[in-house]
């Protein structure tokens, strides 16, 4: 039987550690990664049994990680945030999988259910939503940008995919209502690390990957009008992440009008004469003319035209 560390990250996050402590019990040691607060995050890890490191409060990033990663001795690491868990029996499941597939592969993508506003997604880019979480200790490196991947430092093909039949699920509770995700949103855009370069800035790069990710989040059929609403608070994630970007640059580069263009299916006229209504409708037909399918492809997918 292969050994195990599971590693937590937990920004005073006191509601959820002893779900996700409590889940990884069957894991060789624990280890709880505490950002100073003044709850009783890490008195309840340590209750059940986990080591706490204490590191000072700050922005998060995945390569706060880094460190602690350093000092697993185990053959296997699995990690969790303090707001996700596993089901009963995981700690079998995970022991078969590295049994199984454990020559074949240094890390293994999870599928991920994500709870939000009530409702658990099962579709819209949130489901299966895998996560390269278990991995061969010393395999992986998690870089400054919040919510990228990870790096497998032996390469993406040794990185296997879990299949939903498998059973084995990272249970996350991500947001209790929409206001909490957009406030995190934000919250996320404005501490995130950007290229300094103002020559690598590219809003339109920006501007594609709105519309892509809405073309991709929006799942009425399966997820209602959730996935509507979702749909459109990360599609606006990339324009505000445009934004927050730019104006971080020395010398500020021009800024593509296109960028100002809502993200919506369709243009409507006003009721009413509106002397911006011309310049948006120009500018929203010059994307649909775009010579870039990746960026008009979604748009005319939605609009029925394709």
């Amino acid at each position: 039987m292969a050994d195990f560390t599971a590693l937590i990250h937990s920004s005073a996050s006191e509601a959820t550690i002893e779900a996700a402590v409590s889940s990884v019990l069957w894991a060789d040691r624990i280890v709880v990664i505490n950002m100073a607060g003044f709850d009783q995050t890490a008195s309840i890890a340590e209750s059940l049994g986990a080591e706490v490191i204490t590191i000072p409060q700050q922005p998060w990033n995945d390569a706060l990680r880094n460190a602690q990663l350093g000092t697993v001795e185990t053959e296997w690491t699995f990690v969790l945030d303090s707001d996700e868990s596993l089901a009963g029996g995981s700690g079998e499941l995970i022991d078969a999988l590295v049994s199984q597939r454990g020559g074949d592969y240094d890390a293994f993508a999870i599928p991920r259910a994500n709870q939000i506003a009530g409702q658990v997604m099962q579709s819209s880019g949130w489901w299966p939503d895998r996560q390269v979480r278990l991995f061969r200790t010393g395999t992986v490196r998690y870089s400054e940008r919040l919510h990228t991947a990870p790096e497998v430092l032996t390469g993406a093909e040794r990185i296997g995919s879990v299949e939903e039949a498998f059973g084995l699920v990272i249970e996350h509770q991500n947001y209790p209502d929409l206001s909490s995700m957009i406030e995190r949103q934000v919250r996320y855009a404005v501490t995130d690390h950007y290229d300094s370069d103002p020559e690598s800035f590219d809003v339109g790069a920006y501007a594609q990957q709105a519309y892509e990710t809405l073309g991709r989040r929006l799942d009425v059929a399966t997820d209602g009008d959730l996935s509507r609403a979702l749909a459109t608070v990360m599609a606006w994630d990339c324009v505000i992440r445009a934004l927050v970007h730019w104006d971080s640059l020395d010398p500020r580069p021009p800024l593509d009008e296109f960028l100002a263009v809502p993200i919506t299916t369709a243009v409507a006229a006003p009721a009413a004469p509106h002397p911006e209504y011309d310049a948006l409708l120009a500018a929203y037909e010059k994307v649909l003319r775009s010579k870039s399918w990746r960026l008009t492809a979604p748009l005319r997918r939605l609009r029925g035209n394709d």
